[in-house]
């Protein structure tokens, strides 16, 4: 008798290998396959490719507007560093413009001390004999009192000048000597009117001098500090009142009185 091989099938194949909990498979390999654990992990390794690739999507897109923001932002960055910089180009124009204004002010009375004492200056106004300055509020950089009261002792030969040239005293001078009315041999001692507190001038007779000549005395009346020359024809003074105005003028009546209306 010829022998017969058994023939087995990729069915029987699976069979024989199955599980002792698993039922037989019936109806063919492509039934089996729709519930095998192969697809169910090709199924889990497709949602896993699905959730990296949403991930990098995300992260694609949060990169994106992050790139877009900072873009946006250097600009507007770059937009207020500019507006920055305009303001203080014209904060810085503005100033030097109104320093410049004073400086011209100041030059028309104070030639010589016009662009040392500027910076410090707010106002200068002339009256007749009467010059007074105002000086700028000081801020966390910088004393303007102090700057300019510095100024002013370290430039005594300006002053003098200036001082000259604001009351016209060299003029006043050579009218005098046309008139003959200057004495030549008076020598200047001093004054005692400030020590008796009276409001008198300083001269008694006109004697020619020149700016070179003054002296000032450090004087006190009335609780009030200031400095005091003589000019030969004209007392000269000058003091502050508080730290916002300097007084200059040729009597103490004017200088009493000008302090006075500045209180």
């Amino acid at each position: 008798m010829a022998y017969i091989p058994t023939i087995h099938t990729f069915e029987d194949d699976i069979n024989e290998n199955r599980g002792f909990d698993e039922p037989p498979i019936s109806g063919g390999v492509n039934n089996y396959n729709l519930n095998s654990d192969i697809l169910v992990k090709e199924k889990s390794e497709s949602t896993l490719t699905k959730k990296i690739l949403t991930f990098i999507a995300i992260l694609f897109i949060l990169a994106s507007f992050f790139i877009v923001g900072y873009y946006f932002y250097g600009k507007w960055k770059a937009t207020q560093e500019e507006a920055r910089l305009n303001r203080e180009a014209e904060a810085r124009l503005n100033m030097n413009s109104s320093n410049s204004d004073i400086q011209n002010d100041i030059s028309k009375i104070f030639p010589k001390l016009a662009p040392g004492i500027s910076p410090f200056i707010s106002q200068a106004v002339q009256k007749n004999n009467i010059v007074i300055l105002t000086i700028k509020e000081a801020d966390l950089n910088t004393d303007n009192y102090t700057l300019f009261y510095a100024y002013i002792l370290a430039h005594k030969k300006d002053l003098n000048s200036d001082l000259f040239f604001a009351f016209k005293i060299d003029e006043l001078i050579d009218s005098l000597k046309t008139d003959n009315e200057l004495d030549t041999n008076y020598s200047y001692q001093g004054d005692s009117s400030l020590e008796n507190k009276t409001m008198e001038s300083f001269i008694t007779k006109a004697i020619p001098m020149t700016y070179n000549d003054l002296v000032w005395e450090n004087k006190t009346l009335s609780n009030l500090d200031f400095e005091a020359a003589n000019a030969g024809v004209l007392t000269l003074i000058y003091g502050y009142s508080g730290k916002k105005y300097v007084i200059f003028t040729t009597s103490l009546k004017n200088f009493f009185d000008t302090i006075s209306s500045l209180q």
